[in-house]
């Protein structure tokens, strides 16, 4: 029987302050309590469906293998079974399509998640992510940009993924890299802090090399090397999903040029 009370729900909500890329600890963590609050109450589709989630983010980092990328699609539908008209469980099955490169249906998860009353900023980001990757980079820039312009205060995740969409469109026009370094520019977390996220270290990194700021290109992606040992070009193609082979040569080509190890 489900557990009704607020146990599940506390739970939930823990899974999510706690949820992090930092390092394998912090996500697993986040995963655990995801999984704790399933079990205690099967009917909580949102927390089913971010369960998915960090699974998938798992495989994405290098973390875990595919049968945990199985076990989070499975998740993703049961949650969408669920709760048809719930935006978490849209766009979880959304982001598992993405990942497993289901363009189309990932899309159509995506913007139906969005047209959802219940739908929120996150969702909307998370969905130009989507876009992005699909090759709709100024669509994408464009739901970031009305993202940000609801919020009183604007999370640092909304400014890297605006950032993300000016790079993918410096691929012809040069001038966004200017744009994307100036979004990376105005997160609160700066790179020399201990919890500045990991995966913007080698982003500024890339954006610097191509504006030709050698010396913070360099230095950056030292710090980043200082944090991920192991990260290649080799694993960073097995964590981006482009469906156009023109922009992911456009992103493993900056990591290149900017000194990440094949």
């Amino acid at each position: 029987m489900a557990v009704e009370s607020s146990e599940a729900v506390d739970a939930y909500y823990a899974a999510r302050a706690s949820y992090s890329l930092q390092s394998p600890r912090e996500l697993f963590r986040s995963r655990d309590l995801f999984r704790r609050s399933v079990g205690l109450n099967p009917a909580l589709a949102k927390a089913r469906s971010l369960l998915a989630y960090t699974l998938v983010q798992a495989w994405v980092q290098g973390w875990s293998g595919e049968e945990e990328l199985t076990e989070a699609g499975d998740l993703a539908r049961e949650a969408l079974r669920q709760a048809p008209d719930d935006p978490y469980a849209n766009a979880q099955m959304g982001f598992f399509l993405l990942y497993t490169r289901h363009f189309e249906g990932a899309l159509a998860c995506y913007r139906r998640a969005t047209a959802l009353p219940e739908a929120t900023g996150e969702i909307t980001v998370d969905r130009a992510e989507a876009e992005i990757y699909a090759g709709n980079v100024d669509a994408g820039i464009e739901l970031i940009r009305q993202a940000m312009a609801a919020k009183e205060e604007i999370p640092d995740w909304y400014r890297w993924n605006l950032a993300w969409g000016f790079y993918v469109k410096g691929r012809t026009d040069r001038s966004a890299y200017r744009t994307a370094l100036e979004a990376l520019d105005a997160m609160r977390q700066k790179p020399e802090d201990q919890d500045y996220p990991v995966d913007c270290l080698l982003f500024r990194a890339v954006v610097e090399k191509a504006l030709e700021m050698d010396r913070e290109a360099d230095a950056h992606l030292e710090r980043f090397l200082g944090r991920r040992t192991d990260w290649t070009v080799w694993r960073e193609r097995q964590s981006v999903r482009f469906r156009n082979p023109a922009d992911e040569l456009h992103w493993l080509d900056g990591c290149r040029a900017a000194g990440l190890p094949e």
